[in-house]
């Protein structure tokens, strides 16, 4: 007996098939585009809140600067830290907005002779130093310190 081959020309349903595969792929498509676009978005709004708190936080260094009170001749005894914004009336906090509050400790060092290229080199005058330590708190938890060292010119 001879065998014969019969080729089926039945391709009806194939057309079908080939587009339930295509329209799963791009359903698996979208929906990763759609979770990287979501923790993309996460990132930068974490991304957004870390700088507000650094800048916040900085801004306490700044706030130092324009009070001389913080670190005048009421504040020379180490191991004492003036706490700011105020204290004086015990204010805890700044705030920036009323999501930024900003507070920190300006702290008494020690005395040091002038820093090379300062343009002091008399004897009698010399630096006094001091650290600031500023910290802010913002949403979501956010925290940040900041350090800074300056010195004031002393006689």
């Amino acid at each position: 007996m001879k065998e014969k081959l019969i080729f089926l020309n039945n391709e009806k349903g194939s057309t079908l098939i080939i587009a339930v595969v295509f329209l799963l792929l791009l359903t698996f498509l979208g929906i990763f585009a759609t979770t990287t676009s979501t923790i993309e978005m996460q990132i930068s709004g974490n991304d957004k809140i870390n700088k507000m708190v650094f800048y916040a936080a900085d801004s306490g260094i700044h706030y130092v600067v324009v009070n001389p009170d913080l670190y005048g001749p009421n504040n020379i005894i180490e191991g004492e830290p003036f706490s700011f914004p105020d204290s004086v009336n015990a204010v805890a906090t700044y705030s920036l907005s009323n999501l930024l509050q900003v507070n920190g400790d300006v702290s008494y060092l020690g005395k040091s002779n002038m820093p090379p290229g300062s343009g002091y080199s008399a004897g009698t005058i010399f630096a006094i130093n001091y650290k600031i330590e500023s910290n802010s708190t913002g949403p979501n938890n956010g925290t940040s310190t900041v350090e800074a060292g300056f010195y004031r010119i002393g006689l």
